[in-house]
């Protein structure tokens, strides 16, 4: 549900690079000249337009409802319409940081390494500027919650901005569209169960590096070393080994995880940002980013047109899905749910 993995803009951008490599016309001669083409000439166009250095990530294309790829025409129906596959999610505490602390010169959101040191409130408020599209009123109000919310007791220093620049991002590109997507499948009655690695090495980071786990943490703790990931053999760094091999192992083969003993409890309605923290242990915890999630999916769309919030929230709507559940429920009977498949979001 995140928008650089799906979304209508891949229309222009598809017709930008069609361009490129000498393929105009109609959407069928297009087609047809495209399927002259050499994967050179494709990858040699890729290179020469380059990434989306005006969004937080880079990337160009991605699917969309096209009436042909998905065999619906909205993320609703798409859940609707599913076999209930158990479905195990799991997040990092700051997911972006591996793209705003490592300069990969593709993205919105990277920082210049100079710049770690001295990021302040005018580079965070140019990035929201950029975010904001020409929205005045997303602007102030993305502006009140990334950096004027806070404590006295908050340093306002590079850290800080870093830290909010990596916030926003993140909420953006992984944390709410992930929250959105375990809240639709519950409402549909799919088994969802949410988890967070909360455990994280300083190892190979600078100083002025902000707190978190990255976006591919636990990648190292369960394959060979990688960028963002380092795990350095430290007891902590196998007993969070431990956890999340359990975790995701117990959930392959039963549809359940466990971890250190503990078995995960699924949301509900009564608690639909349930979570369990997986650190050097497993922790059940509750109201996983719920400021964020609120802020977004319900008190923005109150202020800001969701037309408008969509390029950034793809699956943001005018009337809340609870509204219409009912009316699902009584025009479709739900499929059941298979206990021995597994899923991830």
């Amino acid at each position: 549900m995140a928008n650089f993995a799906i979304g209508e803009r891949v229309v222009e951008e598809s017709l930008v690079f069609a361009k490129t490599v000498e393929c105009e016309g109609t959407s069928k001669k297009i087609m047809r000249c495209l399927k002259k083409k050499y994967v050179d000439e494709m990858n040699n166009a890729i290179f020469e337009i380059g990434s989306a250095k005006d969004r937080m990530l880079g990337f160009r294309y991605s699917p969309r409802f096209d009436a042909d790829f998905f065999p619906e025409t909205s993320f609703e129906r798409l859940v609707e319409s599913a076999e209930r596959i158990p479905t195990l999610a799991m997040i990092t505490t700051a997911e972006m940081g591996i793209f705003t602390m490592n300069n990969f010169d593709m993205n919105l959101i990277d920082v210049d390494i100079d710049k770690l040191t001295t990021y302040d409130e005018s580079d965070l408020r140019a990035i929201i500027k950029t975010v904001s599209g020409g929205d005045d009123g997303l602007e102030e109000e993305l502006v009140n919650f990334y950096i004027d919310r806070g404590t006295k007791s908050d340093v306002r220093n590079a850290t800080f901005f870093l830290g909010r620049l990596t916030q926003l991002a993140s909420d953006v590109m992984f944390n709410v569209p992930m929250l959105q997507e375990v809240d639709l499948k519950r409402r549909f009655g799919w088994p969802v169960y949410m988890g967070v690695e909360e455990f994280f090495t300083w190892m190979e980071r600078d100083e002025f590096s902000i707190p978190g786990a990255f976006h591919g943490n636990e990648l190292s703790y369960l394959f060979e070393a990688q960028l963002g990931s380092p795990f350095d053999g430290s007891a902590d760094s196998e007993r969070f080994k431990e956890e999340m091999l359990d975790a995701i192992v117990s959930f392959a083969k039963t549809g359940i995880p466990k971890s250190g003993g503990l078995k995960w409890k699924p949301v509900d309605a009564a608690h639909p940002r349930r979570y369990t923290g997986v650190g050097t242990k497993s922790v059940p915890k509750d109201g996983l980013m719920e400021e964020s999630f609120q802020f977004w999916t319900k008190n923005l769309p109150k202020k800001v047109d969701v037309k408008k919030l969509q390029r950034l929230l793809p699956a943001l709507v005018k009337t809340s899905l609870s509204n219409n559940l009912e009316k699902v429920k009584r025009r479709t009977k739900l499929p059941g749910v298979r206990s021995n498949a597994s899923g991830y979001a």
